[in-house]
């Protein structure tokens, strides 16, 4: 059952900070009124780090242990609900470009899940 909490902690988090964090970037980008097209790929990269860091944060300090193992854990869930639609709809191969996202997203996964169980004060779910 504490898995089941965890799981559901990690899905909550990552989907409410995406969605708020997308929400905020089309925000700024409808106010600045022009975007470059080469920044859009950074903007979405940096979104999904924050979500799987904020993720990762929140479900570890739920856990309370194996903080990296449970941040990574993050990460990987968050690639695979985006590789999964992104493959079937463009169906493009993995590129070297991919291969950063993907390792900038178990990165912020890991220090996530590692400030999540360092945590001072423990948080209660």
């Amino acid at each position: 059952m504490k898995y089941v909490r965890i799981l559901l902690v990690a899905i909550l988090t990552m989907s409410a900070a995406s969605i708020l964090l997308l929400l905020l970037a089309a925000l700024v980008l409808a106010k600045t009124g022009s975007l470059y097209k080469a920044f859009l790929p950074v903007i979405a990269t940096v979104i999904g780090c924050a979500a799987v860091l904020l993720g990762a944060l929140a479900s570890a300090a739920a856990a309370g242990e194996k903080g990296w193992i449970v941040g990574l854990l993050c990460a990987a869930l968050f690639a695979v609900c985006i590789a999964v639609p992104s493959g079937l709809a463009l169906e493009t191969a993995f590129t070297a470009g991919s291969a950063a996202k993907l390792a900038a997203l178990f990165l912020s996964g890991a220090i996530g899940g590692i400030l999540g169980v360092n945590r001072k004060q423990k948080m209660k779910f």
